[in-house]
């Protein structure tokens, strides 16, 4: 497959043979999955927006951190999309239409691919402060906290791949224009670019969310063991143990969903075909990039799925809508009767002055 995804840059020509028919099952298969995946996670990601934002949602940090992961996995999908699903079955390269676009593209789409991952993380760690140290978590896991991560964590990642910006450029030499890597950043960009790729976006997220987890979930059953988790009445824990079951729901999905691609590429560079695939190999890069993608459109399913309050909040917001599309109708409809009615009235009302006049 020829550029899937940035992380890291494949540059794969299929060959004239039999095995084509791996490269054309690989399109095909990324052809097919890819709008959905788009449309799925768009209207999820915007769910999670909305329900979020109510006011029963928006004193938590978590909130804040998942309404930002929700815009962040919503970039991702937009930008795979027009770039991959554009140029394989519409055939229109829109990386090469411009170098400020093809800049531009290499360098945001790992910036909100590896800030996804981050903000994963970082709502990890407000689940383990609230578990572990629930006295401090009051100070610590505030709102005001979260909007500063959420505010620092893209700079971060602005920074880490500030590199991209002149490692890449529209190569003009060949028969066609290609986003490439720039001749004098090549070697960077292809020994060391995917290393540090894959450790920002999926390795290290990888080891501190197992780390992180592995301790809320050692935590959760040593207070459940000890019946000393809540109680009947503690409303306020009950709701704080139910969020962090969540979150641990959409840590261990990013692991499921993301592993394969990280282990997926180790093999690469342990076979030597990171450049030069073998069609079968190029098969399932795109099963595994087909799964690393839909971690950004599952989370609104994750959430239905572990949170009671979540669920509710979906329905009242589905609700409402049909209830405002019923009121509108309701009101049409009244408006009609009573322009019927008046004009009725005002025929009467002509119809009498003419008898009077004729009398």
């Amino acid at each position: 497959m020829d550029e899937m995804v940035t992380l890291p840059v494949l540059t794969t020509a299929p060959p004239d043979n039999d095995d084509d028919r791996y490269y054309k099952i690989a399109e095909d298969l990324f052809i097919a999955v890819s709008p959905i995946i788009l449309i799925v996670g768009l209207v999820g990601n915007i769910l999670t927006l909305v329900v979020m934002n109510r006011p029963s949602h928006r004193p938590s940090s978590v909130s804040i951190y998942l309404s930002t992961l929700a815009i962040s996995d919503s970039l991702v999908l937009i930008l795979d999309f027009i770039n991959n699903w554009f140029k394989m079955h519409l055939d229109i390269k829109l990386l090469v239409m411009d170098e400020s676009f093809c800049k531009f593209h290499r360098y945001f789409f790992d910036v909100v691919y590896t800030l996804s991952s981050w903000l994963i993380v970082a709502v990890s760690i407000d689940r383990f402060i609230t578990v572990w140290f629930p006295f401090k978590a009051k100070k610590l896991c505030s709102k005001k906290t979260a909007i500063i991560v959420c505010c620092v964590l893209p700079l971060i990642s602005l920074a880490c791949y500030a590199h991209r910006v002149p490692g890449w450029h529209l190569d003009e030499t060949g028969i066609e224009p290609v986003c490439n890597t720039h001749p004098k950043h090549r070697d960077f960009q292809e020994s060391y670019g995917p290393w540090l790729s894959a450790v920002l976006y999926s390795y290290g997220p990888i080891v501190m969310l197992i780390v992180f987890n592995g301790l809320i979930v050692f935590r959760l059953r040593k207070k459940a063991s000890k019946k000393d988790a809540m109680t009947p009445n503690d409303k306020s824990l009950s709701q704080e143990r139910r969020i962090t079951i969540t979150i641990v729901v959409i840590c261990v999905a990013f692991i499921l969903l993301t592993l394969p691609l990280a282990l997926f590429y180790i093999f690469q560079f342990a076979m030597g075909e990171f450049i030069e695939q073998r069609p079968t190999i190029a098969l399932a890069e795109t099963i595994v990039l087909i799964l690393g993608l839909s971690n950004h459109a599952v989370n609104f399913f994750l959430y239905v799925m572990s949170s009671p309050k979540f669920r509710a909040d979906v329905c009242s917001v589905v609700c409402c809508c049909r209830k405002s599309t019923r009121n509108q109708t309701s009101d049409d409809n009244s408006t009609d009767k009573r322009y019927n009615t008046e004009r009725v009235s005002m025929e009467n009302i002509s119809a009498t002055a003419e008898w009077l006049e004729t009398r």
